[in-house]
């Protein structure tokens, strides 16, 4: 069973897995209110703050974004690399109020405005290392999409702020404001090792 906020004062949605239909409850009555139809491969939904969208992460295919007037119209997704073993704590995702959503799965986190293919903005946190498959494992984002909070080999988790200038004064802090060495060139994407990291 999930339990997830539903747009509504004092209102929350109930799935129970290989049940049909979402229960839309009232918190005041205990009373179901509403019932929306959901797939028989449905793991989760989410609804934006303003009800106009609904997430679902369904077994079979993955993370899907639709307008909710019109639950045939799909306006992200599917996101194929979401499915059964990322349906608990190995993803979070976020609607931006600003008509964006947030996917923070596996080493990257990536933000789609919804209706547009590909994503708008990405964050890739490093390869993952070989057989540590929780490396990366995200535990919450900001409201606002701007802070991610990652745990690494299960250690505490840590804030990163998406903000790729504060990384950068960061790695110039860190290494002195000097250029790469030879070897850590070779560790850099392609294309990055002939730009100073620093100015």
């Amino acid at each position: 069973m999930t339990i997830t906020p539903y747009p509504g004062r004092n209102k929350l949605s109930v799935l129970v897995l290989g049940s049909p239909g979402l229960r839309i409850v009232d918190l005041t009555t205990g009373k179901v209110t509403d019932r929306v139809r959901t797939e028989d491969d449905t793991l989760s939904v989410q609804f934006s703050p303003d009800g106009a969208y609904v997430a679902v992460l369904r077994r079979d295919s993955g993370l899907e974004v639709r307008r909710r007037e019109d639950h045939q119209r799909r306006v992200l997704g599917p996101l194929s690399t979401l499915g059964e073993e990322n349906a608990y704590d190995r993803y979070r995702a976020v609607f931006l109020d600003d008509g964006r959503y947030l996917v923070a799965a596996d080493n990257a986190v990536r933000i789609y405005r919804l209706g547009e293919p590909g994503h708008e903005d990405a964050y890739v946190l490093g390869a993952p290392v070989a057989g540590y498959a929780d490396q990366y494992l995200l535990l919450d984002v900001s409201g606002d999409g701007k802070t991610v909070v990652h745990g690494a080999f299960e250690e505490p988790g840590t804030a990163l702020a998406l903000d790729p200038e504060v990384w950068s004064r960061e790695l110039c802090r860190t290494i002195g404001h000097r250029a790469f060495t030879a070897d850590e060139r070779k560790d850099l994407p392609a294309g990055s090792e002939s730009r100073p990291p620093c100015p």
